[in-house]
């Protein structure tokens, strides 16, 4: 074995070297960690999900530069390939995999050989927002000047190699979890879930036939059919947000929209109806309906207050910041008159920020999207892919929104190191900026106070088209502002 992998040769050294690198290393002990424990304990898309795959993109590229370097031998043409292929073909292969269900499944049913899942089982695209800070980790790894040989090193590096193939395997379900799909009473009166696959769609009682129907429980008596339970508030938008917040910590999950089966307690006389991750549901004789929970599943909370915390959420603040941002930088430019100012150049760079900020709040779904099979499921590739969209505008947005301060504010900068003893041009510049910034300031925090209105109404009543409202609303804003501006330097030049 260490006849294959000569630990004399640079190419090979530079390999042990980086895949045994502390920082390499302590990625591979990252995953692990968090497959094993973190995962376990806190189960999140955006937190232990992404850093499995940030530790995994990490020492990838490492371990397979170190698996190929034995083809190295002399030659700088292979060198160089197997270098390419490692540290760029890798990470391409990954984000197609992230994001192309047919690689994705090949990639999967190749891995499925090994006895694994393959990293990242799931489809997500936003898994491949992680691969440039990790490529650049492992870059930078890769940069530092390795050691001589060292026999000790390279048998550490194999042991290396060994360990991390083993965790290459992810330990997230491919399969969302689905919550209570099936239950039964025992002797107590306990409701408890139950693992059946045949899932009871109609029970017969004293007081009629029950029936799941979609969104609803169907009775049939004496030949009159009348809706005895509607599940329909399941599937208001307002409220699938809601869901989508309260069952976060299962990770993988089917958002509940419908009863999944009934059953009927000869006992108590009550029928009762699995609910997914919302518990379940059970209906007395006297034709009372309770929500109730079932283990782990509990019934949502589509209180007020409840909806007030979707706004935790950063996936929220992202494009409102975005949009607030975009349209007050906007209103300055269209004021801006500094003799430094590349006027025009600011006023794109601010129509393209307000532009990636539509993309932003445009694809920004607070609750997620229904698979080609009908059912809906927070990870749907759908709901995924507008999830990135809605990510890389925004981020895009707020990017470019602070060019357009950075270069306003070089501009002041330079003002005020011209001479302010004599009421000169730039001095009135200087004074007009000055007096301006609790004016941009206030602007700024109401844009985003209006986006948080707009989706408020929206998550309360469901009736309103936020986005739709946040951009009429905002608009409107950078008008007054820009007027604002606009008179308010007017006013000063008068004064000074």
């Amino acid at each position: 074995m260490n006849k294959l992998f000569d630990g004399n040769h640079p190419f090979v050294r530079r390999c042990t070297a980086a895949l045994t690198h502390p920082v390499t290393v302590g990625a591979l002990g990252l995953l692990l960690l968090n497959d094993l424990l973190f995962k376990s304990l806190w189960s999140n898309p955006w937190t232990t999900g992404k850093l499995s795959d940030l530790a995994w993109v990490v020492f990838a590229s490492p371990l397979l530069a170190f698996l190929l370097s034995p083809l190295v031998r002399s030659s700088r043409l292979v060198e160089r390939t197997v270098f390419v292929i490692a540290y760029a073909g890798l990470p391409v292969l990954y984000a197609a995999f992230n994001t192309f269900p047919v690689v994705h499944g090949a990639i999967l049913w190749g891995l499925s050989f090994a006895g694994g899942t393959g990293p990242g089982a799931p489809l997500d695209p936003t898994d491949s927002l992680v691969i440039p800070f990790g490529l650049g980790i492992a870059l930078w790894v890769w940069r530092r000047e390795p050691p001589v040989s060292n026999s000790l090193r390279m048998r550490f590096g194999l042991l290396t190699a060994g360990v991390a193939a083993l965790a290459s395997v992810a330990s997230t379900p491919i399969e969302p979890i689905a919550g209570v799909t099936a239950v039964e009473v025992e002797s107590d009166g306990t409701i408890v879930s139950v693992w059946d696959e045949s899932a009871v769609q109609s029970v017969v009682t004293p007081s009629g036939t029950y029936t799941i129907e979609g969104p609803y429980i169907m009775r049939t008596h004496n030949g009159e059919r009348t809706v005895a339970y509607s599940t329909a508030y399941l599937q208001e938008d307002e409220n699938i947000a809601v869901q989508k917040g309260a069952t976060r910590k299962f990770g993988l999950r089917e958002i509940t929209t419908e009863p999944y089966s009934i059953i009927y307690d000869e006992r108590s006389g009550n029928v009762i109806a699995a609910m997914g991750l919302q518990g379940a549901v059970v209906g007395t004789p006297n034709g009372q309906w309770t929500r109730v929970a079932v283990g782990e599943y509990i019934p949502t909370d589509f209180s007020f207050v409840a909806k007030l915390s979707l706004f935790r959420d950063w996936q929220f603040w992202l494009p409102a910041l975005a949009v607030a941002f975009s349209f007050t930088v906007l209103a300055v430019v269209l004021n801006e008159s500094s003799p430094y100012d590349k006027r025009q150049l600011l006023l794109v760079i601010s129509l393209l920020a307000i532009s990636a900020s539509f993309v932003g709040i445009f694809f920004y779904d607070i609750g997620g999207a229904f698979d080609d099979s009908g059912v809906f499921t927070y990870y749907s590739p759908s709901f995924l892919l507008m999830t990135s969209l809605s990510i890389f505008g925004s981020a895009i947005g707020l990017i470019l929104a602070f060019a357009v301060i950075a270069v306003s504010y070089w501009n002041i900068k330079r003002m005020h190191s011209a001479d302010t003893s004599s009421k000169s041009t730039n001095f009135i510049l200087k004074e007009i900026n000055k007096s301006l910034y609790p004016a941009i300031a206030t602007s700024l925090l109401g844009m985003t106070l209006l986006v948080f209105l707009a989706f408020l109404l929206w998550i309360q009543t469901g009736v309103l088209d936020a986005k739709i409202m946040v951009l009429i609303l905002v608009a409107l804003a950078t008008f007054c502002l820009q007027r604002y501006l606009k008179s308010k330097r007017l006013e000063i030049r008068r004064t000074t």
